[in-house]
């Protein structure tokens, strides 16, 4: 607005006003080091000594998609996968990598998790807060709450990207692999197993 008065009208800008209001914008914004208490926040949503996971999703500008997951089964165990998902938009690939994180935990026998996910959109459908309102969706959707019924306890929270980047690079590795094609790395103590073999057969 005071641009505008000094362009057009030849008015000159009260300079008070606008270095007031530079300096109070200014003062909203995170320093560096506010930016990196955030950023190194984790898992504030766990409670007790449930087990929690992650799951993402990345396509190619083909829409052929990869799912990656981090299951951590204890402190010093955990199972990391990515896998192919062939091709689809990001909200389908988003649930098919969330369908098949829940199959997984049930195989695996997990019964209480916690899971954490960058999909506003499925964190939203999963919790009742939004409805799915494509139709070519849905019936993936309802194959993902009847799953849900399978856990005592589940939580389906979202996180950001930045603070997922294990998952995400394995979403992104998973691109190159072709549908339905698993690699699983399961990591205990100084021990590592790696199998291509899928973890259940749906």
């Amino acid at each position: 607005m005071a641009q505008n008065r000094s362009i057009f009208k030849d008015l000159a800008p009260a300079h008070v006003p606008i270095v007031v209001e530079c300096a109070s914008i200014y003062g909203l914004i995170p320093t560096p080091n506010t930016v990196k208490s955030i950023m190194e926040v984790r898992e504030e949503h766990i409670k007790g000594d449930i087990l929690w996971a992650y799951f993402d999703r990345a396509s190619d500008q083909k829409n052929v998609c990869g799912a990656g997951f981090v299951i951590h089964t204890n402190n010093q165990k955990n199972l990391k996968a990515l896998v192919g998902l062939g091709s689809g938009t990001n909200n389908f690939a988003e649930l098919q990598s969330l369908k098949l994180l829940l199959c997984w935990l049930i195989h695996l026998g997990m019964g209480s998790i916690h899971i954490f996910g960058d999909s506003h959109n499925v964190v939203k459908w999963f919790n009742g807060k939004n409805k799915c309102q494509n139709c070519t969706l849905i019936p993936l959707l309802e194959e993902v709450l009847l799953l849900k019924h399978q856990f005592d306890f589940i939580t389906v929270c979202h996180i950001f990207k930045e603070r997922n980047p294990v998952v995400d690079l394995f979403s992104k590795e998973g691109i190159q692999q072709a549908m339905g094609i698993w690699h699983i790395i399961e990591t205990d103590k100084d021990m590592i197993h790696v199998s291509d073999q899928p973890p259940f057969f749906p």
